[in-house]
């Protein structure tokens, strides 16, 4: 570990001498190196190997880019790593207290003190703004612009890749999802935006696999789509295996999954008290009233959150809805309702319209 640097510089050197590149100079890799501090890296290093769990895993990544910190303060790549980290956490029900959208932007803010010009960080700035200072338009177009720039770094079209899912723009979703997945093949995270995007536009199959990846993995966010998708094709042992899946690799007690699906199949009201007792971050009830098409119970759920700011709990739960069109969640009657509380509607006036929606005189009709 301590001569892990000086490796790393003559890998990346023997491998730029066999392709023929010149470097702009002998010590441009020393220079690069994002700290030099072992200890600091060390921490950075366990920190990132948290991200992309559950909660639990969220926490101690963020407690180990907290100590990166604070071993070096010049350690820009912790402080971003932990700024996203704490974002993560906000559209978690689970997440509570400290681990709020505060602190998230609070963590954003201090990152931007040490380099302002980082285009990942700058979006999350913009979609972190708290009340009536938060523009679901204005954070797209910071991401489009973070895209431009670094193109390569799979973080910011993938979060843009979210916001076209959830705001209906599906084709456009579909295409951000071609290019990440060849970016990031193996990543949880790319494989369930893209499957996302996949499943709304029609290729389930595809989809299918993308998500099986993912829940393999442990990775949450997955679970939510794959487990809706199984009640709607009326499998419920297949519904069941998502979270015997998640519960194996998070160690998490999931049993009580089977007693919802069970009753849920026997027509049997959902038990709300056992749901809640469940390591679930968006709450499991939503999800079968959404997969099993009781879509006036899930805007009842859905609408009776909090609304405004970006990653909410019910942010997420729209965002999951979204790549399921043939459940008819944007013909339902309230949809329009939750577009505007979204600010969904917003954003189709200044980005265009969406692939489900015609505005009609200065009225928008979704089918």
């Amino acid at each position: 570990m301590a001569d892990i640097f000086d490796i790393q510089d003559e890998v990346a050197q023997a491998i730029t001498a066999a392709l023929n590149v010149t470097l702009a100079g002998e010590d441009v890799l020393a220079r690069d190196r994002p700290t030099q501090n072992l200890e600091a890296y060390n921490a950075y290093l366990e920190g990132l190997s948290f991200v992309g769990g559950d909660l639990r895993s969220l926490r101690l990544s963020l407690s180990r880019f907290d100590y990166a910190v604070a071993l070096d303060p010049t350690f820009v790549d912790a402080w971003v790593a932990r700024a996203e980290a704490a974002y993560m956490m906000v559209g978690d029900s689970r997440a509570a207290g400290s681990e709020s959208l505060e602190r998230a932007r609070a963590y954003i803010l201090d990152a931007l003190a040490l380099d302002p010009d980082e285009p990942y960080m700058r979006a999350l700035e913009a979609g972190s703004r708290l009340g009536d200072d938060y523009d679901w338009y204005n954070e797209m177009v910071v991401y489009d612009e973070a895209i431009l720039v670094v193109p390569a770094d799979v973080r910011s079209p993938s979060a843009q890749l979210w916001s076209l899912v959830e705001a209906g723009y599906w084709a456009e979703a579909l295409g951000m999802g071609e290019k990440i997945v060849a970016l990031d093949p193996l990543s949880p995270l790319v494989n369930t935006r893209y499957g996302a995007a996949l499943y709304a536009n029609g290729q389930l199959d595809a989809a299918r696999q993308q998500f099986t990846m993912a829940v393999d993995r442990g990775f949450e966010e997955a679970s939510y789509f794959y487990f809706v998708d199984r009640l709607l094709d009326n499998d419920p042992e297949g519904a069941i295996a998502i979270y015997d899946t998640i519960g194996k690799v998070e160690k998490k007690d999931m049993s009580a999954v089977r007693t919802l699906v069970e009753a849920e199949f026997r027509g049997e009201n959902v038990d709300r008290n056992l749901a809640a007792t469940l390591n679930i971050g968006v709450g499991i009830v939503p999800l079968i009233s959404l997969g099993r098409g009781r879509l006036d119970a899930f805007y009842d759920d859905l609408l009776a959150m909090e609304m405004g700011d970006a990653f909410t709990v019910a942010d997420t739960l729209t965002y999951v809805a979204m790549a399921f069109p043939q459940t008819g969640i944007t013909a339902h009657p309230r949809f329009l309702e939750l577009a505007e509380s979204m600010q969904m509607i917003g954003v189709w006036e200044k980005r265009g319209a969406p692939d489900m929606c015609t505005k009609e005189a200065d009225t928008w009709v979704c089918e």
